[in-house]
């Protein structure tokens, strides 16, 4: 069974529920997590003992990440999605997919052109 290296970007509220969801995925080897505010992001990798990064690139790079969930607050999911992806992993998204269809339109793009995954969930639904 081949095993995935997972990270999560955006260590707020919701990004807890995302952390425990790739920490307990059976093919997920849950690495890295990725955050603006790098004590908010120390604290949250300490928590579930994986690596911190303020970057998402770099985040990617560094770690070997496959793919990606992204729970930053939704005006944010574009440039950190289009920037994975381009660092080449798969992306998961807290919903809604963008603030507007032009990102929602960059997202897709990336993603076919890279030919990466992007996919949205609605996890409490």
């Amino acid at each position: 069974m081949i095993e995935l290296n997972t990270a999560l970007i955006g260590c707020g509220k919701i990004g807890r529920t995302h952390a425990l969801a790739l920490r307990d995925a059976p093919r997920s080897r849950f690495v890295a997590v990725c955050d603006a505010d790098p004590e908010r992001g120390k604290a949250f990798a300490k928590e579930f003992g994986v690596e911190p990064f303020t970057e998402v690139g770099a985040m990617i790079d560094a770690a070997r990440i496959d793919a990606v969930c992204v729970s930053t607050p939704h005006p944010l999911h574009a440039p950190n999605v289009v920037e994975a992806i381009a660092h080449g992993a798969h992306a998961l998204v807290e919903k809604p997919l963008a603030a507007d269809l032009a990102d929602c339109d960059r997202m897709i793009g990336a993603a076919r052109a890279a030919e990466r995954k992007l996919g949205v969930i609605s996890q409490r639904r």
